[in-house]
């Protein structure tokens, strides 16, 4: 399993938008054991499956008679398309939008600093240093650290 967040956020005609987050798997129809219930024609009880994967967020239609609208195309029944954020898509009457896709294991920034490796000095050094300016000791086996400035 893929240590990560998705938010997915759906509307009903004349309803108020609702948000959905999952980790892996997020089951769209109108079976009351989906994530996302979509009441309604031309819905059905299994409908599309989001899945995330190591190569990123699949959308993939389950069922065996109805579409799932793309912005760009229709998948039929046992086509997938790869999604991203702001992709949007629709099933039966809701409209769906992927608002947003975060991996646990991406870094939230770039380090800022290398923590220098010897003992007596430890201090942190930009980024792009090949040496401490305090010690002189090589910074190619240094840690990284992200944070302060």
């Amino acid at each position: 399993m893929i240590a990560a967040e998705v938010v997915v956020v759906w509307s009903l005609p004349g309803g108020s938008s609702r948000r959905c987050t999952f980790a892996a798997t997020c089951t769209i129809g109108r079976s009351p054991d989906s994530r996302i219930l979509v009441p309604g024609a031309g819905v059905s009880r299994d409908h599309a499956v989001l899945e995330l994967t190591p190569t990123g967020l699949t959308l993939r239609n389950v069922s065996a008679s109805n579409v799932v609208l793309l912005t760009d195309r229709t998948l039929g029944p046992g086509d997938a398309a790869p999604m991203k954020p702001s992709d949007r898509f629709r099933v039966g009457p809701a409209t769906l939008a992927v608002e947003s896709i975060r991996r646990a294991d991406a870094p939230t920034s770039a380090p800022t600093h290398l923590v220098c490796v010897k003992p007596d000095c430890r201090r942190e050094v930009p980024t792009d240093r090949t040496d401490c300016p305090w010690c002189g000791t090589s910074m190619a086996f240094a840690q990284t650290s992200v944070g302060r400035g």
